[in-house]
């Protein structure tokens, strides 16, 4: 797989060299209702995607879905809110690695990442570091990542929340290394152990969670409202 710097420079250069046939596909009817920016980003697709998908079905497969989900998700981005600028830096890496995730949780994540670059108020909380996030964990841990996320902002004040395995539906093993690896990310902050003063009892199997600000930003653009 190409390095990130890799990524972007392919992606400058395809618009360099295919001109005018770059946006064939990309300036369609519904596209340019949507905007620039969606035209872009289709047109980036298409680049990155097509040299792969023609040897490889899972990639076209891939090149498919992804194209469908980022225009209804494109869609949904109010007018005033569609972005004019897009930050390569992130786009790049970003369709380069989806080309080859096939887990549909994954894959959505890639394309809610995709969709807030071209959203104005999300796309300055987008980060590159975010593509290798969504390549270092596993469907398992973006779903989980994904309950406590919807568990939290749902809460009353947003404070560090309880968890339990039962919860998130894994088991212990599973459980305690997700966690550990969302924690090493820099996504979540974790503590073991819950002095339950309010049932009188100290528990070792519950834990605190709660989210860096870093891990904030990457679940408000990585991670589509529920």
């Amino acid at each position: 797989m190409y390095d990130n710097e890799f990524a972007i420079e392919i992606v400058k250069k395809a618009i360099e060299v295919a001109g005018p046939e770059f946006y064939k596909d990309a300036m369609s009817a519904p596209a340019k209702e949507l905007g620039q920016a969606l035209s872009t980003m289709l047109g980036l697709v298409n680049t990155v995607f097509t040299p792969v998908a023609l040897l490889n079905l899972h990639v076209k497969a891939n090149y498919e879905r992804v194209s469908k989900k980022l225009k209804e998700r494109a869609a949904e981005i109010p007018p005033e809110r569609r972005a004019e600028q897009l930050p390569l830096e992130v786009i790049g890496p970003a369709l380069e690695a989806v080309k080859y995730v096939s887990d549909e949780t994954l894959q959505d994540m890639f394309v809610e990442l995709l969709a807030s670059t071209m959203d104005s108020e999300k796309q300055s909380k987008t980060h590159r570091a975010f593509v290798k996030i969504l390549e270092e964990i596993s469907p398992l841990e973006a779903n989980m990542l994904k309950k406590i996320w919807y568990k939290t902002i749902n809460s009353f004040d947003r404070k560090d929340l309880i968890f339990y395995e039962e919860e998130l539906r894994v088991g212990k093993f599973d459980y305690e290394r997700g966690l550990e690896n969302l924690e090493r990310l820099k996504l979540i902050k974790v503590s073991k152990g819950v002095l339950r003063w309010d049932r009188g009892y100290y528990s070792d199997d519950e834990y605190i969670i709660g989210f860096t600000r870093f891990g904030e930003d990457f679940c408000q653009t990585c991670i589509k409202p529920n």
